[in-house]
């Protein structure tokens, strides 16, 4: 599979970083979420911790926390089933069989009650994004716009295939 092969390759780029460097990129990233964000919003926020060498979230857990949010942790039960604990400095934190941390609670609530999820990750693309279009709409093109533009593109393409099949 392609995802474990890069995710693979980016763990292993990670090892070469130094520790210094790796906090920094913590922080950068982190501090990228937050000024592109809107967090004062946010009620309830799903917010992992991070696994390995995933990017941490401790910047973004004390952003939130300043805001007073519903943070929520995930928690895996038997038969793969996740579910979702309100975390507060009154819960122990324990780790499962997986050696990832999570809430030891019974306060949980449903996935499309989140305003948003924070989920840590390993690498980031900075030439752009995918899908595609999104890299336009970052760098202020509207989305109809942008739409109309791929669907031009299409149908030229379109017939260009059409005109190049007729001339064989």
């Amino acid at each position: 599979m392609v995802k474990d092969k890069i995710r693979k390759s980016l763990l292993e780029q990670g090892l070469t970083l130094s520790s210094q460097s790796i906090d920094q990129l913590n922080t950068q990233v982190q501090k990228n979420i937050i000024e592109s964000l809107d967090l004062s919003k946010m009620k309830n926020v799903l917010l992992y911790f991070p696994y390995k060498q995933e990017i941490k979230t401790n910047l973004l857990h004390q952003e939130l926390a300043k805001y007073s949010h519903n943070i929520y942790m995930p928690k895996i039960f038997p038969d793969s089933l996740m579910k979702f604990n309100l975390y507060t400095s009154e819960y122990s934190l324990v780790k499962n069989k997986y050696g990832i941390t999570e809430v030891d609670n019974k306060e949980y609530l449903e996935p499309h009650f989140f305003d948003a999820m924070f989920i840590p990750f390993v690498g980031v693309d900075v030439n752009g994004m995918a899908p595609l279009h999104h890299h336009y709409q970052k760098k202020g093109f509207h989305e109809s716009k942008i739409v109309s533009r791929f669907w031009i593109v299409g149908v030229m393409l379109a017939i260009l295939s059409i005109v190049t099949l007729k001339l064989r």
